[in-house]
């Protein structure tokens, strides 16, 4: 069972003043119910000894320590990347918004109002913005609202670059407050990354790309565009031209730094290759990220990012797929419920195949996958948490809802590479009365598990539950010690432990522990999880421990200092925990600890 301090420690910050959890946004007035109390029953044995590594420690690490966010080779790794789509964004005051769109958000989001949340978003330490499309999409008079809600959301643009300001839409505001939200972003020192759709467009596209109506499918062949939506012929060198003018104008003269690439498998990777070097060569701010380009390519597995964008570093990153799902595999449950492994998943899997090992499949070496957990196509984690009866709705102020949220953020904390935070992920948001896709879905409020996470954002904190920002505090501090290592975001990764066997419930052990250090070995920590939703404890002999030691500093005994808690009300604010000789670790219910090594 939980133990009394545990319960007292981290309900007296997160329930004590517990109010209404968000919907939608996590706006709103009223009262919580108070949570429900989650007794656990005792288990026959809750201490785990270990007396080998895993059969998973070193089968990768060389081949893994190889690529460049692992041995410090690409300033991008550092990258926080806060996604933003526009629609569901506040309202700035110049513009309507779209007024319609797939999703519970109210649609009226603007360019300016993003830019009014640029100390908000700046404060979770995210030191990049992502927004999602707004190059001019027309109304051309159609009744339908499935067509207008899909193209509302700004992925199917009429015209690009037009010689005039109107290609900026001016339902999000306009040329003018681009511009002005651009410059902001800078100012809080961030770098502007815009989302571009090269692959398809819609159906009265105006530019000087060759429009085609047939559209490349992920994983190969082709498929007929449909009734509002055309493709590009990329056999045409007039295609190629537009998309690499556009991409790199967009540098120049309105001052963007990189590009995120919607569908990327759309276009070939020859012609993403040339299109990604002339964006590097553009981009001379000398930003953080100055010259990025990562690729959706939507994929449990790792062949399609392979060959559609990472094969020859045709796109130099994208989207992490495989380990996303892994990850929520493991702490959650996927948002298909028919697969075997939708959840409770063992540990191990994160250390495998189409886990952290899928970037073993990837031929070339500079490549960086984005690791990211939520996004505006995905179901919420929060959500997710919901569907696997894992927390109920109405007890979202309770412990569990954020232990689970933090885990989450602590393994993005500790990844090697460009992480992605998608709005709202920070505190918890989640959408009201949502757990399962229910039929005819997209009428009314009956939400789709591919737009149910397009909520409404909050531009400030004073839009927040009390519970929602002690968990953003959280994320904010463990972004911010990601920032201040590179054994965290650019360094060497070796896995030491995880269990194998699948857990037969979520009291079960299931245990998780990584090194990650710089090649130097002068900066070094030591990851564990547990998901376990009871206390358990973790030895390791001194075999065992040696290894841990050896792996992080090159010596046979070293000392673990706590840094991170993710059990206590405050992650930093951790008790002097120094572990020395043969490590034992004791983990809260469903925890994560970071141990610097010294």
């Amino acid at each position: 069972m939980m133990s009394i301090d545990f319960k007292k420690s981290l309900l007296a910050v997160l329930v004590a003043t517990a109010l209404t959890a968000c919907g939608g946004g996590g706006g709103g007035g009223g009262d919580d119910p108070e949570p429900k109390p989650e007794p656990k029953p005792t288990p026959v044995d809750p201490v785990t000894d270990v007396t080998a590594v895993s059969d998973l420690a070193g089968k990768y690490d060389s081949k893994i320590n190889s690529y460049a966010c692992y041995n410090g080779t690409n300033d991008y790794c550092k990258l926080i990347i806060y996604q933003v789509m526009v629609e569901a964004a506040p309202n700035g005051g110049e513009a309507d918004g779209k007024g319609i769109g797939w999703g519970p958000s109210n649609h009226v989001g603007t360019l300016r109002g993003i830019k009014n949340s640029l100390d908000f978003i700046k404060g979770v330490n995210a030191n990049a913005l992502w927004i999602t499309p707004v190059f001019y999409t027309s109304d051309d008079g159609e009744d339908k609202d499935k067509d207008k809600k899909t193209y509302a959301s700004g992925y199917y643009a009429t015209q690009h670059l037009s010689g005039t300001s109107a290609f900026i839409d001016s339902a999000f505001g306009g040329l003018s407050s681009f511009n002005e939200l651009v410059q902001a972003t800078h100012d809080k020192e961030m770098s502007f990354i815009l989302d571009g759709v090269f692959g398809h467009a819609k159906s009265d596209f105006s530019g000087a790309a060759v429009k085609s109506n047939k559209c490349t499918k992920m994983g190969g062949g082709t498929e007929n565009a449909s009734s509002f939506m055309t493709c590009f012929d990329w056999d045409s060198e007039e295609t190629l031209d537009y998309y690499k003018n556009l991409a790199t104008k967009m540098i120049t003269e309105y001052d963007i730094d990189g590009w995120r690439f919607d569908q990327a498998y759309q276009v070939p990777n020859q012609k993403w290759k040339v299109i990604t070097k002339a964006i590097k060569d553009a981009a001379t701010s000398g930003r953080l990220g100055a010259g990025y380009s990562v690729a959706e390519v939507w994929s449990g597995t790792t062949g399609n990012i392979e060959d559609s964008v990472f094969k020859d570093a045709a796109v130099g990153s994208a989207f992490n797929f495989p380990l996303r799902y892994k990850l929520v595999q493991v702490i959650a449950g996927q948002e298909n419920k028919s697969d075997g492994w939708a959840t409770l998943q063992s540990a191990s899997s994160l250390a495998g195949a189409y886990g952290y090992a899928s970037v073993t499949d990837y031929s070339d070496h500079t490549v960086m996958p984005n690791m990211f957990v939520d996004n505006h196509d995905l179901v919420r984690f929060g959500n997710l948490l919901f569907r696997y009866n894992i927390v109920n709705e109405s007890n979202v102020a309770g412990e569990r809802y954020s232990l689970r949220h933090l885990m989450a953020f602590a393994f993005q904390m500790a990844y090697s590479g460009p992480i992605t935070i998608y709005y709202g992920s920070e505190y918890g948001d989640y959408t009201r009365g949502f757990s399962s896709q229910i039929s005819d879905c997209g009428t009314g409020e009956k939400w789709c598990d591919d737009h149910v996470s397009r909520t409404q954002m909050v531009s400030g904190e004073s839009g927040l539950k009390d519970w929602q920002k002690t968990l953003r505090s959280n994320v904010a501090s463990m972004m911010k010690y990601r920032l201040e290592h590179p054994a965290l975001y650019n360094g060497e990764r070796y896995h030491i432990y995880s269990t194998t066997e699948n857990p037969a419930d979520r009291d079960a052990e299931n245990f998780y522990v990584d090194v990650k250090t710089t090649a130097d070995k002068s900066d070094a920590f030591v990851f564990v999880m547990s998901t376990s939703e009871i206390e358990r404890k973790l030895n390791f002999n001194e075999d065992v421990s040696k290894y841990v030691c050896q792996k992080a500093k090159n010596t046979d005994t070293c000392s673990l200092e706590l840094v991170i808690d993710t059990s206590k009300p405050t992650v930093t604010a951790v008790d002097a925990e120094t572990l020395e000789g043969s490590f034992s670790f004791n983990m809260k219910p469903e925890s994560v600890k970071l141990y610097k090594v010294n």
